[in-house]
């Protein structure tokens, strides 16, 4: 289960701080520390627009990172810093998995929807998704972790 905590330090920069977070490796972790946020978000008053972009982009992120990075194994970290600018909440994502390939953010490209049903991808909106939502995304490989940071405009 993951501890949600009100950030004193660390976390981001120039931002009030809302949250830090560290959810294990789970599908499930992911998703109760999604709800968590979720909730500590709504008491913000932010606009639904505004939270449901964020909610889409995180669980994205993080669901990557469980089946990417870590590769569906239990037990490892993630790291969620959340922190609110003017117009803006910032975010901030850290783990120890494997890198992106290339050590580059997918291409995010729109998947072709004019296709049988039967032939519509399983998956690769993610990126796609995450792309279209957040702002200001960017992903740096540190000796043995990964950081991606975006923003969502409020």
């Amino acid at each position: 289960m993951a501890s949600l905590a009100l950030v004193k330090e660390g976390g981001l920069p120039q931002c009030k701080p809302i949250v830090h977070v560290n959810i294990d490796s789970t599908q499930a972790a992911v998703s109760a520390s999604l709800r968590q946020v979720c909730i500590q978000l709504y008491t913000l008053g932010l606009p639904a627009e505004a939270l449901s972009s964020a909610e889409i982009v995180l669980a994205e992120v993080l669901n990557n990172i469980v089946e990417h990075a870590y590769q569906n194994q239990a037990g490892q970290n993630i790291a969620l810093w959340i922190g609110q600018a003017k117009k803006r909440l910032n975010f901030k994502v850290v783990d120890q998995g494997q890198p992106l390939p290339d050590l580059e953010l997918p291409a995010g490209k729109a998947t072709d929807l004019d296709v049988q049903t039967c032939d519509l991808p399983e998956g690769g909106f993610g990126w796609f998704l995450i792309k279209s939502l957040a702002k200001d995304i960017s992903y740096n490989r540190h000796p043995n972790e990964n950081e991606i940071q975006f923003a969502i405009e409020v």
